[in-house]
């Protein structure tokens, strides 16, 4: 589904909209924010969300992205590195 796209099959769909990591996509932030108010139900919640794709340790540092097989080796960190780097 393109979110640059009318959502036209969810008017007053969602109590909640939950948007996370969307900011690059975005091509027309005033029509992607009505389209959000119009498929929200009355009194609904809107989430924005915007972060970094990294995992941490205990100390807050990012986790290394280390070969697989390797000691520490995180599947996980080495696809968020990957969607970092088509992404920047």
């Amino acid at each position: 589904m393109d979110i640059n796209s009318p959502l036209t099959e969810y008017t007053d769909g969602f109590n909640f909209v939950h948007a996370r990591a969307i900011d690059g996509a975005i091509k027309d932030y005033p029509r992607w924010l009505n389209e959000v108010a119009r498929i929200l139900r009355p009194g609904g919640v809107y989430l924005l969300l915007k972060g970094g794709l990294a995992l941490i340790d205990e100390d807050m540092r990012p986790l290394p992205t280390l070969p697989c097989g390797q000691p520490g080796y995180s599947g996980i960190q080495s696809i968020f590195s990957a969607i970092q780097d088509v992404t920047m």
